[in-house]
């Protein structure tokens, strides 16, 4: 009752899920976990990690742009700023790193599968044969924030983008 007075759950769309649904000819979603982050099989059970984005934000002071590292300067997220010293300083994202963790992150929750206890014999082997998990962000906005970037503008939502496909690309 509590969860539906305070808009949980809320509308899932089973049919897109095992629309994009990668294993479909194995198995089709039928329910999400409380929170709906995680469609899944009957038996199911969620298994779920985020990155801090924020983390990912890197800064630097440079004497001049001709310092500065090409992959920063060619990355439409980069913000440059010339200072009153004259001096440049940079804020940048870490691509390399975040796509690194991200490869990280996927390999240690399919680990988790293997180190679980389940509570049925059921849930185990609709885990295990699964190996559903979710790996997603959190700190977008801090994120933004250092990149000097407004939430809900459109360049934000552009970076969101962004992030949603080297978090998809990256944990196939």
């Amino acid at each position: 009752r509590n969860s539906h007075t305070n808009g949980e759950p809320g509308m899932f769309f089973i049919d897109r899920a095992n629309e994009y649904n990668p294993i479909l000819y194995d198995e089709e979603k039928e329910a999400t976990n409380p929170c709906g982050e995680q469609p899944l099989p009957p038996y199911g059970a969620c298994n779920l990690g985020s990155l801090n984005v924020g983390r990912f934000v890197r800064y630097g002071v440079f004497d001049s742009r001709d310092t500065i590292d090409k992959r920063f300067l060619d990355d439409e997220w980069t913000k440059i700023d010339e200072r009153a010293d004259g001096k440049i300083s940079v804020a940048w994202v870490d691509w390399d790193d975040l796509r690194v963790t991200i490869r990280d992150g996927t390999r240690f929750l399919d680990n988790v599968i293997e180190r679980s206890d389940f509570p049925a014999q059921k849930i185990r082997n609709a885990v295990e044969n699964g190996r559903n998990i979710g790996l997603g962000y959190m700190g977008i906005h801090d994120a933004m924030i250092l990149l000097k970037m407004r939430y809900g503008s459109e360049e934000s939502y552009k970076f969101a983008e962004r992030l949603a496909k080297e978090l998809h690309d990256e944990s196939l």
